[in-house]
C-alpha cells in the first residue's frame, strides 16, 4: 500500500519506532542525485493515491506530504513509501483538523485561510509535487524558520494568492491527460471539488484507456515538446509570483506549525 513499514518498538533508552531501512533515503534527496523523470512522477502519483486511498478510507490526514517525506525503494523502476506521520490526524465527529500545520509549499488553500478541513489537503498535496517535477513549475524550496502570529496573517493571505497562481498556471496548459488529472480531479481552490484518491485512480485509468496509450507513453512526448519553449517561461512566471508574494530574499519556510 505504499506506506513505510514500522518493524519494531524499543522502550530503552529512549522510546522509539524502528521502521525499515530506505538505502536511497528520499526523493528530493534522489531528485538531487539523478533528476525524476516523467515515467516515474506518473508511477510516484499512482503509487501515492494508493496510499492515501487507505488513509483516507480510514479517516487519516498525513498533513504533510511532500518529497521530502516519500521514501525511495529504488528507481528501477520508481517505487515510494509514504513516511513521516508526525502531523497525521484521525479526523472523527468530535475531532477536527483546523491547526495550521504543514509544509507552506505544498499546503492547501483552506489551511493557509484557517478553516476546518479535511485529509483532501493531502490530494492538493500531492497535486503540487506531481506539478513541480512533471512540468518544472515550481523552485525548490529550502531553509525552514517559525513565524510569530502577527506575520500568520499576512501568510494566509499571500499563501491563498500562491494557490490561485499554482492553480491558473497549471489550467493554461494544453490538456494531455496528466493535467487534466491534476486540474480536474487534484488542484481545486475549492476542497469539495477534489475527487477522493480512489476516483482519482479510477479516473486516471479511463483516461489513459480511453485514449488507448498509458498516461506513461503519452505525457513524455508531449513534455519533451513543451518543456524546452514554455516550461522555462511558466517558471519563471511563476518564481516572479512568488517573490512579490513573499519577497524576494525569503525561501519558503520548509515547514510552518502553529500551536
Amino acid at each position: 500500500m505504499h506506506i513505510a513499514k514500522v518493524v519494531d518498538f524499543v522502550e530503552t533508552p529512549t522510546p522509539s519506532l524502528v521502521m525499515e531501512y530506505f538505502p536511497l533515503g528520499n526523493l528530493e534527496d534522489q531528485n538531487r542525485e539523478w533528476p525524476i523523470t516523467m515515467e516515474e512522477t506518473l508511477d510516484l502519483l499512482f503509487q501515492c493515491l494508493v496510499a492515501l486511498n487507505y488513509l483516507h478510507l480510514r479517516n487519516v490526514g498525513h498533513r504533510d506530504l511532500k518529497p521530502a517525506n516519500l521514501l525511495v525503494e529504488g528507481r528501477n523502476p520508481l517505487s515510494v513509501k509514504l513516511a513521516d506521520f508526525g502531523l497525521a490526524k484521525v479526523e472523527t465527529a468530535k475531532s477536527h483538523m483546523k491547526s495550521f500545520v504543514g509544509t507552506l509549499q505544498y499546503c492547501a488553500p483552506e489551511v493557509y485561510l484557517g478553516k476546518r478541513y479535511t485529509p483532501s489537503v493531502d490530494l492538493w498535496a500531492l497535486g503540487v509535487i506531481v506539478l513541480e517535477y512533471a512540468y518544472g513549475l515550481l523552485a525548490e524550496a529550502r531553509g525552514r524558520r517559525r513565524m510569530d502570529n502577527d506575520q500568520c496573517v499576512s501568510m494566509k493571505k499571500r499563501g491563498a494568492a500562491w494557490c490561485q497562481c499554482l492553480v491558473d498556471e497549471a489550467n493554461d496548459w494544453d490538456l494531455d491527460p496528466l493535467i487534466d488529472l491534476l486540474t480536474v480531479a487534484m488542484l481545486r481552490i475549492d476542497p469539495e471539488e477534489r475527487l477522493p484518491a480512489g476516483q482519482c485512480l479510477k479516473k486516471g485509468a479511463i483516461w489513459s484507456f480511453s485514449m488507448g496509450t498509458t498516461l506513461t507513453q503519452e505525457v513524455p512526448y508531449r513534455q519533451s515538446k513543451w518543456i524546452g519553449k514554455v516550461g522555462s517561461v511558466i517558471m519563471t512566471t511563476l518564481r516572479l509570483s512568488y517573490w512579490r508574494l513573499f519577497g524576494a530574499n525569503q525561501r519558503l519556510p520548509m515547514r510552518k506549525v502553529v500551536e
